[in-house]
C-alpha cells in the first residue's frame, strides 16, 4: 500500500510516520538517540554543551513531507521538503542526514570518474593505529594525517586519486578511542602488473610512514574489475562516530566533542578532487530537494516529534499548530524548570525565567518574556578591602613592594597604585 493510500485511509486519525513510510522507523531511531545525546550534553557545566543540548533537542522537531510519484515502482512516496536541523556535529539525526547527502553526491559523481578512467582499478584500504586515550585523540589524528600525507608522497604510492574518511570508535576498555582511516583509492592498471604490494608490504609501508616500532593493522582489498566501486561508498562516507558510542558515556562524549572540534572528517586528493569538491563543502544541504520527481499535489504533511511509551514518534499536525508551537518554544529551554521562588528578571521583573547553563561558575538564567540573560548575583571585581589594608600596613612596616607581592600574591604595580591613591 502506498503512502497516499495510507494517508487517505486514516485521514481522521493521528498517524505515526512509521505507519505511513518505511523511513519512519529510521527517523524514530535517530530521534531517540538524539534525545539521549542531548541529555548528556545538558548534564555538562560548560555553556557550549548546554547550547548543543538545546539545539539537538529542537533538531527536526517538525518535518514537512510532500507526496511524490516514484515512476520506477508506480507508487506514491513521502519526500522530505522542509525541516529544521541543528547541524551539531555529533547530533545523530544530522550525522545521518549528512551521510545521506554525501552518499547521494558520490553516487552522482563516481560514474563520471569511472567513465573517464574506465581501465583504472580501485582499492579499499583501512589504516589503523593503536588505541589512544580520548584526551590524546586530536594529537593522534594529526599524527595519522601527517603519516598519510607521507604515504601519498612516496614513490611507491600508485594511486592517482583517493577519498579518505576518519572514523573513531570507543575502545573495549571504555575510556580509550580507536581512530582509523578508510580510503577508497583509484590506481592505474599497471599496479597489478609491476607495482603490486602484498598485505605485508602495505603494513610495512604504513609502519614506516607512522614512524612507530610496532606493526599496525591494515586491511587492503582490491575491487574486482566486474564490480562497481560505488558499492563501497556507504562504508567510506558513513558516520564518523557510531551512535551507540555517542550515548554510552557522558565524559567520553564531552571529551570527544572537544577533541574533534574543527577537524576534517572527509578529504579528497589526486584527480578526484575536481570531481569531489562538493563533498568538502562545510555547508551541506541536509534536505534532498534536487530529486526530479512528480509532485501529486501542493498539499504537505507535517509531523512533530513527540514522546510516547515506545519512544519518540512523528505525528501529523496542522501548519497553524506548527507555527504556534514553534513560536511558544522559541525562547524556552527543553529541560529547564521555571523558578517561582521569588526570583524576577533583572530587566523586566518577570517571573517567567528559566535556567540556561552557567556563566563563570554561576547559574545563568534567561527570561522567557524579554529574552535577556542574567545571573542571580554579581560578584564585585578586584581585591577586598581587607587585602588592600593588609598590603598598605605591610608597606608602612617597611616591607618592599615585591616582598609584599611574594607573600600576598598581589602584583606590585597594584600595590603601588594603592599607596599613591592614599597619598602615603
Amino acid at each position: 500500500m502506498s503512502a497516499q493510500s495510507k494517508c487517505q485511509k486514516s485521514k481522521n486519525q493521528l498517524l505515526l510516520l512509521s505507519e505511513i513510510s518505511e523511513t519512519g522507523q529510521t527517523w524514530d531511531k535517530h530521534r531517540v538517540n538524539a534525545d539521549k545525546v542531548s541529555s548528556l550534553y545538558a548534564e555538562a557545566s560548560e555553556h557550549k554543551f548546554q547550547r548543543y543540548a538545546w539545539r539537538i533537542k529542537m533538531c527536526s522537531e517538525w518535518l514537512k513531507f510532500r507526496l511524490v510519484l516514484e515512476e520506477s515502482k508506480g507508487i506514491h512516496q513521502l519526500q522530505l521538503s522542509d525541516a529544521r536541523f541543528c547541524r551539531v556535529r555529533h547530533c545523530p539525526i544530522c550525522q545521518w542526514r549528512r551521510s545521506l547527502m554525501w552518499k547521494a553526491k558520490a553516487y552522482k559523481i563516481l560514474p563520471q570518474v569511472i567513465g573517464e578512467y574506465p581501465n583504472h582499478r580501485w582499492l579499499f584500504m583501512t589504516l589503523t593505529v593503536k588505541n589512544c586515550l580520548i584526551f590524546e585523540l586530536r594529537e593522534t589524528l594529526d599524527w595519522m594525517n601527517k603519516a598519510f600525507k607521507r604515504l601519498t608522497e612516496l614513490k611507491a604510492w600508485s594511486a592517482v586519486g583517493w577519498i579518505k574518511s576518519v572514523e573513531v570508535t570507543r575502545g573495549q576498555d571504555k575510556i580509550s578511542a580507536h581512530p582509523h582511516l578508510h580510503v577508497l583509492a583509484m590506481v592505474a592498471p599497471s599496479y597489478f602488473n609491476h607495482g603490486y604490494f602484498s598485505h605485508t608490504e602495505w603494513m610495512k609501508i604504513w609502519q614506516r610512514c607512522l614512524r612507530v616500532d610496532y606493526q599496525p593493522i591494515v586491511h587492503i582489498s582490491a575491487i574486482a574489475q566486474d564490480c562497481d566501486p560505488i558499492r563501497l561508498v556507504p562504508e567510506i562516507l558513513k558516520y564518523q562516530v557510531k551512535e551507540s558510542d555517542l550515548i554510552s558515556n557522558k565524559k567520553w562524549l564531552l571529551e570527544l566533542t572537544r577533541q574533534l572540534h574543527k577537524t576534517r572528517a572527509i578529504a579528497v586528493g589526486g584527480v578526484l578532487r575536481k570531481y569531489m569538491r562538493l563533498l568538502e563543502e562545510s555547508n551541506q544541504d541536509l534536505i534532498d530537494s534536487n530529486r526530479e520527481t512528480k509532485e501529486v499535489n501542493e498539499e504537505t504533511l507535517s509531523f512533530r516529534a513527540c514522546v510516547s511509551e515506545s519512544g519518540f514518534r512523528l505525528y501529523i499536525q496542522s501548519s497553524e499548530e506548527k507555527h504556534q508551537n514553534f513560536k511558544n518554544q522559541n525562547l524556552k529551554n527543553y529541560n529547564l524548570k521555571v523558578h517561582n521562588q521569588g526570583m524576577k528578571c533583572r530587566y523586566c521583573a518577570s517571573k517567567k525565567i528559566c535556567k540556561n547553563g552557567y556563566r563563570r561558575g554561576k547559574q545563568n538564567y534567561i527570561c522567557s518574556v524579554c529574552g535577556r540573560q542574567f545571573v542571580e548575583y554579581y560578584s564585585s571585581r578586584g581585591y577586598s578591602y581587607e587585602i588592600k589594608q593588609k598590603c598598605i600596613s605591610m608597606y608602612l612596616n617597611g616591607m618592599s613592594y615585591r616582598a609584599i607581592e611574594r607573600q600576598i600574591g598581589v602584583n606590585h604595580n597594584t600595590i603601588i597604585n594603592w599607596i599613591r591613591n592614599r597619598n602615603i
